[in-house]
């Protein structure tokens, strides 16, 4: 597991550490040290290598300038472009000390030299709001050197907590973050402006420990989150679920959650449904029990976790039959067809209830749009959780996981995911955790990391574009090992 950092967070961070004795321009020259490290792995050298240093007139730009001057101390060349002198302390002493080694400083790209490379210190992680026209300018300017380009903490006109493109965008080969990785790293449409993404150690570790960071599970964390399953185990120790899923046209889907939730280990798995569709289902799931809908309202069997909306469709009478059967006292999920219902008739839910919508179901709860929502994924998940006071699981390529004041990502991106049937298994997969004694939090981040490592298993075997969703769950056993 690794933590991620808010640029809000990240600038506390850096006051108390200072504050608490550190000196901010020992700090510069620690991240100046590991920049120019990286820049080496990128261009090569460092003698004889030509690299232009991008700077802006903060902090950020302060890094690349002690960075050019420890280059240039190494043998290479360095070449400084900033648009008038810095505004920070810290950063002015480092632009006079690049002036009295007389590396070459300049507002303009020197004409009629070769380089080898780009740093990209601009812009650091405080980046709102719009551009202006100079720093747009200055951006353009780099991504049309094609150049090999190492950013600074951010590919400058990318907001850091959002990764959303202010307009132009540093393209680079590698971003090097400082300390902790940033959401926008993550949350960015624009991966590819990204690059590799390196984390450098500067020393401010120690002072972060009474900050609520995001947290990210990796591969590796897998089999310790899963639970435990002693050897005398049998299908009445680990859970019982009921879904209320799939109608004439979309048993699939049905099929998929309750797939999702066996492969997850649910004990038992109920279906309750129209007649019409059991036999398709005991077909798709036969480990599962399916039940008629009819007898289920009548007299539920008994459960631990409930699972909605799954290929319900959104007839009047679905939503009175979800009501009928949800309660706040039972652990539940609402996906799909139930979300959308939820918008169109809002109550107040639990803590022990997951929601799981995608960017354009997330818009009709929020009553906004989808641009909006997937602009703004950690303030739309917050929001969706005050507003229903539910646990929620916002999915994207970069998932965002919330419950009880903790804040997850799924930073595992599987874009073979990206096809009808994901947000079905992905909702069992939430459901069979629960069923087995998790967190509405601990079970939706597990099974989201589940999910997308199962799914690059997949991927790995069968491509990009042709595994389908029963491919990836008959992988989750051997992405839990």
């Amino acid at each position: 597991m690794f933590e991620v950092i808010t640029p809000s967070q990240m600038k506390e961070l850096e006051t108390l550490a200072f504050t608490s004795g550190m000196k901010s321009i020992d700090v510069m020259e620690t991240a100046a040290e590991c920049l120019v490290d990286e820049l080496i792995k990128l261009v090569g050298g460092p003698s004889g290598k030509q690299v232009l240093f991008f700077c802006g007139r903060g902090n950020n730009g302060g890094d690349g300038l002690a960075a050019a001057r420890i280059f240039s101390s190494m043998g290479g060349r360095s070449y400084a472009v900033i648009q008038g002198k810095p505004k920070t302390k810290d950063a002015l002493f480092n632009f006079e000390r690049l002036k009295k080694l007389d590396i070459p400083v300049s507002d303009k790209i020197p004409k009629d030299i070769l380089f080898d490379g780009a740093v990209d210190a601009l812009l650091g992680i405080g980046l709102q709001g719009v551009l202006s026209d100079e720093l747009t300018s200055a951006i353009r300017d780099l991504n049309q050197l094609d150049l090999k380009v190492l950013s600074v903490d951010v590919p400058s006109g990318m907001d850091a907590l959002t990764g959303n493109c202010l307009g132009a965008c540093v393209r680079a080969d590698k971003t090097l973050t400082f300390q902790y990785p940033k959401p926008g790293h993550f949350l960015t449409n624009h991966l590819d402006h990204i690059g590799e993404l390196v984390i450098a150690d500067i020393g401010l570790g120690d002072y972060a420990g009474d900050f609520d960071l995001i947290s990210s599970l990796q591969p590796d964390d897998l089999a310790s989150c899963l639970p435990k399953r002693i050897a005398s185990a049998h299908k009445g120790s680990h859970g019982r679920v009921l879904l209320y899923c799939g109608s004439q046209g979309m048993a699939g889907a049905a099929a998929m959650a309750a797939l999702g939730c066996m492969r997850a280990g649910a004990g038992l798995t109920y279906i309750a449904c129209e007649e019409s569709i059991i036999p398709i289902l005991q077909i798709l799931a036969p480990n599962s029990e399916c039940l008629s809908l009819e007898k289920v309202l009548a007299n539920p069997p008994a459960h631990d976790v409930f699972l909605a909306g799954c290929g319900l469709g959104q007839e009047t009478d679905v939503w009175d039959n979800i009501k009928e059967l949800y309660s706040n006292k039972v652990p539940a999920v609402l996906d799909a067809d139930a979300l959308n219902l939820l918008a169109a008739n809002p109550i107040k839910l639990s803590q022990e209830t997951v929601m799981t919508p995608h960017v354009g179901e997330a818009a009709r709860l929020l009553g906004t749009n989808a641009r909006q929502v997937a602009d703004n994924m950690l303030s739309s998940s917050l929001e969706l959780a005050k507003r229903f006071c539910a646990a929620v699981i916002l999915k994207s390529h970069c998932s965002v996981i919330r419950s009880d004041g903790k804040v997850s990502l799924n930073t595992l991106t599987a874009p073979v995911l990206a096809k009808g049937g994901s947000g079905d298994a992905l909702a069992g997969i939430i459901a069979g955790l629960m069923a087995q004694g998790l967190s509405p939090f601990d079970a939706s981040r597990t099974a989201s990391l589940w999910l997308s490592k199962a799914a690059l298993m997949a991927q790995q075997d069968g491509g990009l574009y042709s595994p389908l969703t029963g491919d990836i769950l008959a992988l989750m056993g051997k992405a839990s090992i």
